[in-house]
């Protein structure tokens, strides 16, 4: 029972860091596109 309710947090931690990953993903990209146009 234990075990089950960690890896069920765990689960949730991982489903949250991926959604965030993503997003910081796209921010990053679009800075970087940003800057290379200001650059060249």
């Amino acid at each position: 029972m234990e075990r089950s309710g960690m890896w069920g947090l765990r689960n949730d931690t991982a489903d949250r860091v991926l959604k965030n990953d993503r997003i910081l993903y796209i921010v990053f990209y679009i800075i970087l596109s940003e800057l290379y146009w200001y650059l060249f």
